[in-house]
């Protein structure tokens, strides 16, 4: 498809373009006469020949409007084929509408086509060098005249004619003229078209006057303009009378005659193209020597794409999903579409409404445009409903209407809408975990690399749901199976904190891999994962690359808990990525700053399992009479959330909830849609929204805010009665005088992102490709996120990297890794739903470079067999620690916690403007409430809001 615009409409580079070819066929050789002219010129002598000729071959009979059609054509292929001019076509001048120099679309300016002759030249076209245009009339000599004594300077004398003082007028008759342009579009056949269009024709030549009166006339470009314009006028007759005959003939006429060619040269004399078309061989409106040529007012060409049925799928319970019928569009004007009858039941519209626009593209290809509707999955398992949508155009200048505005109905459509609502999915885990000797390594301050495996993996545990399911391997030399797999609510027995995890042996993750796979194959539920962690490069046979085909089944994660290179990132980073999985790469993780980092990390992963999204994680230390306050956004697109405080005494906190409405949530009361939990290292809030069915708009989207303190003494005092608590963690905090804590809010949401990081290689100076989406209800956002990462080098300094928006809803960055070691980032999104409300969501990555080649020599590891166990729990006197902490408190509290310090506070979310965001939600307005609500029992099935990830080591602390 190629396209003819009005010259209003013409960008600076597209009439630049147009001068461009036309000077560079005046450059051109002549094939009428090489070396005598230019190829220009040949056109020029095609229309005087004719004009000359007797009859005419092209003016006065049926055939005026076919045969400048097939001159208009070859000339613009000659324009094309000029280097670099390929995309141009002839704009058309309507004017009818731009008739002098205060319209846009009048083309004659010194920067386009040269304005009006000046009188005393005489009627000479001069140039202005002040305007820099790239056409100088002055240097555009005619070379083929109607004699060869006239002229050779374009000339133009507007309206000086007695016969011709005006230009054409859509409704009002002027001298010259037999009709208007609308009584000739409207013509009821075709010989009284092209009657009435050769006259409005011809007035238009006088109005110009000067070249373009005489035969010769092709000389003056403008021609070509004024060409396209009569063009168009039988393209609009064409459409609005499409059971009339295209083209008729009465006569026997030469080059007239239906089936017969056209005669655009003398027989015997050179031909000035190969081959033209009969005159009724434009049987197909755009269709031209196999070209599709358009005028951007040409009507438009609809049609259903996505068929009459548009299917949106099985949506888990509670969920809202949105799909589009697609309509596929043929035009040069803007299509508008609008949904007349909309869908009963659970379908509807969504925020965007009823009424929807395609604008053209410009380019040769058919565009897409779409047509949106929801379902929210609540009832029938089963359910189906109608819609109605019609097509249609604002017809501006009123020639397919039957007023300037009025709107053209381009076709009525009904579909059927159909979807399932489908249980939300639970989700079946394996955990492969390495036991290897390497494991009993310090890390985390005064912890090992195995109790931080113990504490992370029992935090996963406690976030996953019911109904879901874990299983954990482990391996060393050997693969042991500490825990079957079964369901979350059986608990986790001894499997984590016996004797199961204690380091010993080396480093067979293939075997891990292999075991953790056989045991999800049994899985209930069909969302199943494999989450592999090691310390070590593999030094067991069989390696992972060593198994055997279809081993690997399922998506897997792979947290390696070293430095690149040692960790056997290489092949755990190909099967992630092939798996659509994600490799983190931990760090040494050797300070106290980092204790919680592994476990972020476990449930970042948990987070990438249940489909969660992050929306914070800052960590901070408590101390005494401090009160952290933190500020998380909710929006009407999240369905449910998790709000998680880790903490190595989560019974010494207290740690309250507080509503967008100022309800406030504790553990012993929390509300309708929310439960508290807590367990080791962990303590959660789980949230349906809204939280208060009965005040949704309070308890749902907006501002929610965590509030973190010390427990008062006295539930300190009791909870020390509970020999239980880990005594290690009391003597840390004795020692610390703080007690330090990471939140983590996490949501299930129709507003998605997803982050990834890929590397084309392993060594310093691969590119790392980070790219993130943001969809909402399943398509692309889009309004305008800002995403960015902080990122952290290997050598711990740290920088912004900004991504760039490719598509609606697509960010990218790129990066190369010159420095060998580990690159973090903390890579965020912040912006605005579709119905306004502010959101903030965030995801951890890594990825890593090392130079010279992995070692399978891990320290700290021999064979299984000639190295005991090495139990690394903390052999702490539980009872002299007890008795020692409630001596303590029972003095001064103050020796047990230091004075409280300010915390570094969580930046609040800046809200939208309110005229933005009052226009926003007028456009969400037929968005059913409730529309996001869980389904009936509360949170029972109100899925998953878990996972998150660490600040990258960077030592960024909030409050």
């Amino acid at each position: 498809m190629r396209v003819r615009k009005n010259a209003k409409q013409l960008t600076s580079t597209e009439r630049n373009l147009f001068i461009q070819a036309i000077q560079g066929l005046k450059a051109r050789n002549s094939v009428l006469h090489p070396g005598s002219q230019s190829r220009y010129d040949d056109f020029v002598e095609v229309h005087l020949m004719a004009m000359m000729s007797i009859p005419n071959w092209g003016h006065g009979d049926s055939a005026f409007l076919p045969w400048h059609r097939e001159m208009l054509f070859q000339f613009e292929q000659e324009l094309r084929s000029v280097p670099g001019c390929a995309s141009v076509t002839i704009p058309y001048w309507e004017w009818t509408r731009e008739q002098s120099a205060a319209n846009a679309g009048f083309p004659f300016t010194n920067d386009f086509i040269g304005q009006n002759g000046q009188a005393a030249a005489p009627n000479r076209v001069l140039y202005d060098a002040a305007a820099g245009g790239l056409f100088n009339p002055e240097t555009w000599d005619a070379v083929v005249k109607d004699d060869p004594g006239d002229s050779a300077d374009l000339r133009r004398r507007f309206g000086s004619r007695a016969d011709a003082p005006n230009l054409p007028q859509n409704d009002a008759l002027v001298t010259g003229v037999n009709s208007t342009f609308r009584q000739a579009i409207g013509s009821g056949d075709y010989l009284t078209l092209r009657s009435r269009s050769e006259d409005i024709h011809n007035l238009v030549h006088r109005w110009v006057n000067g070249s373009m009166i005489e035969m010769a006339s092709p000389n003056d470009p403008v021609f070509y303009f004024h060409h396209a314009a009569i063009d168009r006028m039988w393209s609009i007759w064409r459409e609005t009378h499409p059971a009339l005959t295209s083209y008729v003939h009465n006569g026997g006429v030469q080059g007239h005659i239906p089936g017969q060619p056209m005669i655009f040269h003398h027989p015997g004399e050179t031909a000035p193209w190969p081959g033209s078309m009969n005159p009724d061989g434009f049987a197909d409106l755009h269709t031209q020597h196999g070209e599709s040529v358009w005028y951007d007012t040409d009507r438009p060409i609809v049609s259903l794409d996505s068929g009459p049925t548009l299917a949106l799928g099985d949506v888990p319970e509670g969920l809202t999903t949105y799909r589009a019928a697609r309509f596929r569009v043929s035009a040069f004007r803007q299509v508008r579409f609008r949904i007349t009858g909309a869908p009963a039941g659970n379908f509807g519209l969504t925020p965007m409404g009823a009424n929807f626009t395609a604008d053209p593209t410009y380019s040769p290809d058919p565009f897409d445009a779409f047509v949106w509707f929801q379902f929210h999955a609540v009832g029938a398992a089963s359910q189906s409903a109608t819609a109605t949508i019609e097509a249609y155009f604002v017809d501006e200048e009123g020639y397919y209407a039957a007023t300037e505005g009025g709107e053209v109905l381009l076709g009525t459509y009904t579909i059927t809408l159909t979807a399932g609502v489908v249980p939300r999915a639970s989700h079946s885990v394996v955990l492969a975990l390495d036991r290897s000797g390497s494991m009993a390594a310090a890390a985390g301050g005064t912890s090992t690399r195995s109790s931080l495996l113990r504490t992370a993996a029992g935090v996963f545990h406690t976030l996953l749901l019911p109904d879901d399911q874990i299983g954990i391997v482990s391996f060393d030399d050997v693969t042991e199976t500490p825990l079957a797999l079964g369901l979350q609510s059986a608990g986790l027995g001894g499997s984590v904190s016996g004797p199961a995890l204690d380091p010993r042996g080396m480093t067979a993750i293939g075997l891990g891999i292999q075991a953790g796979s056989a045991m999800l194959a049994g899985a209930a539920h069909p969302n199943r994962s494999l989450l592999v962690l090691t310390d070590g490069n593999q030094n067991v046979h069989p390696y992972v690359e060593e198994l055997p085909a279809g081993t690997i089944h399922s998506r897997v994660y792979a947290i390696g808990f070293g430095l690149p290179g040692q960790v056997s990132d290489a092949v755990l980073n190909q099967i992630t990525q092939n798996t659509d999985g994600d490799l983190v790469i931990t760090g040494t993780l050797s300070t106290d700053a980092e204790r919680f980092q592994l476990t972020k990390y476990f449930a970042q992963v948990l987070a990438g399992v249940t489909n969660a999204n992050v929306i914070l994680d800052p960590q901070g230390e408590l101390t005494w009479g401090a009160e952290h306050q933190i500020p998380f956004t909710v929006t009407a697109a999240d369905v449910s959330f998790v709000a998680i405080a880790l903490s190595p005494l989560p019974p010494f906190v207290s740690f309250e909830l507080i509503a967008p409405n100022g309800t406030v949530m504790r553990r012993t009361a929390t509300g309708p849609n929310a439960s508290y939990h807590e367990a080791n290292d962990v303590a959660f809030y789980r949230v349906g929204l809204p939280a208060d069915p009965a005040d949704p708009k309070g308890s749902h989207a907006g501002i929610w805010t965590a509030v973190l303190r010390l427990e008062k003494l006295e539930e300190i005092r009791k909870h020390l009665q509970d020999d239980r608590l880990p005594p290690e963690a009391v003597v840390a905090l004795m020692e610390r005088k703080s007690l330090p804590y990471s939140f983590l809010a996490h949501a299930t949401s129709n507003l998605d992102f997803r982050a990834t990081a890929r590397q084309d290689g392993m060594k310093p100076g691969a590119m790392i490709a980070l790219s993130a989406t943001l969809t909402e209800y399943g398509i692309p956002l889009e309004s305008e996120a800002r995403v960015w990462a902080e990122m952290v080098w290997p050598d711990g300094s740290t920088a912004p990297l900004k991504f760039t928006r490719t598509a609606p809803g697509r960010y990218e960055a790129d990066l190369r890794a010159k420095a060998a070691g580990l690159y973090r980032f903390r890579v965020r999104a912040e912006g605005h739903t579709t119905a306004g409300d502010p959101f903030a969501r965030e995801k951890g990555l890594t990825a890593g470079v090392f130079v010279g080649e992995p070692s399978d020599q891990n320290v700290g590891e021999e064979p299984h067999g000639r190295m005991p166990p090495r139990p690394d729990r903390a052999d702490c006197p539980r009872a002299a620690v007890w008795e020692l902490a409630r001596r303590v408190l029972a003095d001064s509290p103050k020796e047990l916690f230091s004075d409280a310090v300010p915390p570094v506070p969580v930046p609040k979310p800046v809200p939208l403007d309110p005229k933005v965001k009052e226009e926003m939600r007028r456009k969400a307005a037929s968005l059913p409430r409730g529309a996001h609500f869980p389904p009936p029992g509360g949170l029972q099935d109100g899925g998953h809001g878990d996972g998150g990830h660490g600040d990258g080591g960077t030592g960024h602390r909030e409050s």
